[in-house]
This record gives structure tokens, C-alpha cells and sequence, in this order.
């Protein structure tokens, strides 16, 4: 079927569509055009705007350049060699450019310095104020030391002269069992008596005597005793050094190492004044 075979108002049909097409395209058109000559009116308003700001820079350089001339004739004035004023002016207003541009670059230098110089006065302050609080600590510590080298110098002392004082103590009572032993073989009988020492009979408990706060019952005899005794009077028999639990208003003696009251001036054992500085707890 051809266009002349269409009818009238087909074609009419097909021809408004076109023509209605033709006019949306159009409308498009004329608003990107309206937008785009928004887009220009604000782009010449930021033109102008940036018109007016660089005018005002070359006002202000101009302010620049009329001041650096000053300067410059001012220096023209001292140099009396330069012919040209002219010449001279443009070569020394590059001169002054570069030497601010220096100065503004030795300024900012110096500026850097001048932070870095604080930062570390600061941290040499802190060092400081570390190293003298080391100082003080480490001279509490060497003062402690030397106390404590005191002390121990005098707990040596004490335990060699209680050494010494144990030693003939021992001596005294091997010669005192010796003794002992001697007058036992004479009056016991070979025929009824044993090899062994006769052990004391124990007494009971409600008749034997309570010790005192330097005493205590021997382990073998239950004999009385002193607590810092190395061999019973009575049995012989050897005691260990071991001591026992001290209350909470005791100590030992640190002559003799008895268990005295704390606040014992004189040991009831040994005899010895009591320096509560040199007490062991």
C-alpha cells in the first residue's frame, strides 16, 4: 500500500505526530538552550567576580611595584655607577623579589628551627626533672643499703659471738656429761642395770611444774629447759635448734636468740640490753 492509497486522515494523523514530535524536540531544545544560557549568566557572574578580584591583585601589585620603586629609588640614590634609572629599577625590583622570596623561605626556616628548639628544651626539662627524681630515689635506695649493710655487719657480729658462745657451751656440757657418765658407772650395779642411761620417769601432768615464757619441756625427759638450750641438763639428750611460733607481743633476743617480750630492755636468758634497732622479727 503507498502513501497515495493511504487515506486523508492518516496521513493527516501521521503528519500531526510528526509536527507534535517536531515541537516536544523543540521544547528540549529551547530548555537545554535556557539552561545553558542560566549556565553562561552564572559563569559570567563568576568571570566578573574573578575580573574584579584580579584587579584588585593588580591594584595591589601596582601598590607593590610603586613601593619596591621607592625603595628602589632610594637605592638608585646611593649607587652612583648606574647610568640607567630605568634598567636599574627593573633589575632591582627582580633583585627584591628573590631576596624576599630568600628572606620569607630563611624565615620559615627559622621558624621550624625555633619549634624544634622548644620541643627539645622541653623534653630536656622532662630529663631533667626524670634524672633528679632518679637522684632522689637511687639516694634513698644507697641509704637504705647502708642500713641495711649496718645491720647486717652487727648480725654478723651477733651470730659469731653466739657461734663462739654455743661452742663453749657445748664444750662446757660434753664435760658436764662426761661428769655425768662417770658417776653413774660408779654407783650403778653391772649385774641388774642395763647398758643404756636410766630415763627419769616422767612426772604426771598435774604435778610437773608449767615453764616459763624462756622455757620449755625437753622432748626426751620432759624436763624444764631453757628454749635456747642445746642439750638437757637432765637426760642429755641433744635438742634441736628449731624455735617456736612467736606471739604477737614477742621476739627473740638477738644476743642470744631466746623469746623475750617485745618490750623487754634486758634478755631474761643471757642477760643483754636489748636494741630494739638490731630485733629480728
Amino acid at each position: 500500500m503507498t502513501a497515495s492509497d493511504q487515506p486523508i486522515w492518516q496521513v493527516i494523523e501521521e503528519t500531526a505526530a510528526k509536527l507534535k514530535k517536531q515541537h516536544e524536540e523543540m521544547n528540549v531544545r529551547q530548555q537545554e538552550q535556557e539552561k545553558r544560557e542560566q549556565q553562561l549568566v552564572s559563569r559570567q557572574a563568576v568571570l566578573d567576580e574573578k575580573e574584579r578580584a584580579l584587579s584588585a591583585k593588580e591594584n595591589s601589585l601596582n601598590e607593590l611595584q610603586s613601593v619596591l620603586s621607592e625603595r628602589e629609588k632610594k637605592i638608585s640614590q646611593k649607587e652612583n655607577d648606574i647610568k640607567s634609572a630605568e634598567a636599574a629599577l627593573n633589575s632591582k625590583i627582580s633583585q627584591v623579589q628573590a631576596k624576599e622570596i630568600e628572606l620569607n623561605n630563611k624565615e620559615k626556616l627559622l621558624e621550624f628551627k625555633e619549634q624544634g628548639l622548644e620541643a627539645k628544651a622541653e623534653e630536656l626539662s622532662k630529663l631533667e626533672n626524670q634524672l633528679k627524681e632518679q637522684q632522689s630515689v637511687l639516694a634513698g635506695k644507697e641509704s637504705e643499703l647502708l642500713k641495711q649493710e649496718e645491720e647486717l655487719k652487727k648480725m654478723i657480729e651477733q651470730i659469731v659471738s653466739r657461734r663462739q658462745a654455743i661452742v663453749s657451751l657445748e664444750e662446757s656440757l660434753k664435760k658436764q656429761i662426761g661428769n655425768m657418765t662417770r658417776s653413774t658407772e660408779v654407783v650403778q650395779k653391772p649385774s641388774t642395770q642395763s647398758q643404756e642411761a636410766p630415763r627419769p620417769a616422767v612426772k604426771p601432768a598435774e604435778e610437773r611444774k608449767m615453764p616459763g615464757e624462756d622455757e620449755m619441756y625437753c622432748p626426751n625427759c620432759n624436763a624444764i629447759i631453757s628454749k635456747d638450750a642445746v642439750i638437757c641438763y637432765s637426760c642429755g639428750q641433744k635438742i634441736n635448734g628449731t624455735q617456736g611460733e612467736l606471739a604477737e607481743d614477742e621476739m627473740y633476743c638477738p644476743n642470744c636468740n631466746a623469746i623475750i617480750s617485745k618490750d623487754a630492755v634486758i634478755c631474761y636468758s643471757c642477760g643483754q640490753k636489748v636494741q630494739h634497732s638490731e630485733i629480728r622479727t
